[in-house]
């Protein structure tokens, strides 16, 4: 792949980037930057007071997380219109799921946000910093530092763990299955019942269910129908 240009920052590291309309970076020096197709910087939008590590857009605005513990919401032109305060420690990573916001931080929690800034729910489970979120299946997903990657329901529970991991889980994406990519240089890829569904099952059930998925693989039956005898059997 050719590359097509180079865009200057300033030699400031960039921790975060995404596109509305224009293309938004976040960084070191605690700005983000408004960027045209040319690679000019056409607008500075100044109020984090340390790094901004994530960027995102929800219903037409968007959002930064920043190193100093907050979220801001902003307009086209740059102005901030609301700071969302909550999270004891940085703001790791931003995502959207069914209208609302959600952020994961260092302070080891995921917190459900509404567009006024409310954290209407708080989802804990991670002994260590939250490191990215993402959407599969109309569930959120979430890395840590803790090594595991955990399963979550609208309300906040934790309904799956996923465990394998030997160093943090940086980032997670989804490509028909669910990958995340460790500190270790290493990608995991996950299908639907390698772990996550074993969660909170006696230690003889989790044996049950997983000697049916072998067996049903043996005998050549399609996921659906292991899916199905699965369920069951949970």
């Amino acid at each position: 792949m050719k590359q097509l240009s180079v865009i200057q920052t300033g030699l400031i590291p960039v921790r975060s980037l995404t596109v509305w309309h224009y293309l938004y970076s976040g960084g070191y020096n605690y700005t983000i930057r408004k960027w045209d197709e040319k690679g000019s910087c056409i607008a500075i939008f100044k109020g984090h007071t340390d790094y901004v590590n994530c960027l995102t857009v929800w219903n037409n605005h968007l959002y930064s997380g920043s190193s100093d513990d907050t979220i801001r919401k902003w307009d086209e032109n740059g102005s901030c219109i609301a700071i969302f305060k909550g999270h004891t420690d940085y703001v790791n990573c931003l995502t959207v799921w069914n209208n609302y916001l959600y952020s994961g931080g260092y302070d080891g929690t995921i917190r459900k946000w509404d567009e006024t800034g409310n954290s209407i729910a708080i989802f804990k489970g991670h002994s260590y910093a939250v490191n990215c979120l993402t959407v599969w299946n109309n569930h959120l997903y979430s890395g840590s530092d803790d090594e595991i990657i955990r399963k979550w329901d609208e309300k906040g529970s934790c309904i799956a763990i996923f465990k394998g991991h030997t160093s943090s889980v940086r980032c997670l994406t989804v490509w028909h299955y669910l990958y995340s990519g460790r500190h270790d240089g290493t990608i995991s890829k996950w299908g639907e019942f390698q772990y996550q569904d074993y969660y909170g099952l006696t230690d003889e059930k989790k044996k049950e269910v997983l000697m049916w998925e072998m067996v049903g693989r043996q005998l050549g039956l399609s996921k659906d129908i292991r899916l199905l005898v699965m369920r069951c059997l949970i």
